[in-house]
């Protein structure tokens, strides 16, 4: 796994939520969970919702999404 949106993807999928859901928890829209996991950059506060919300480190998306190519 290698991007913030592929992080995102599977922790909501291990969470058993659809994007819909997901987004209600932490009050966006389907479509826009939806670019995230696309690859769309987000927020520093919309990322720290979903961390909590998936129960993960924000460090650890932020980072993930950070990362210089190799």
């Amino acid at each position: 796994m290698d991007s913030v949106g592929q992080l995102l993807a599977q922790l909501r999928e291990e969470k058993g939520l659809s994007q819909a859901e997901l987004a209600k928890l932490v009050g966006t829209t389907a479509n826009h969970i939806c670019d995230l996991e696309r690859g769309k950059p987000g927020s520093i506060a919309l990322l720290a919702k979903l961390a909590v919300v998936l129960d993960v480190p924000l460090e650890e998306v932020w980072l993930r999404g950070n990362r210089p190519e190799p």
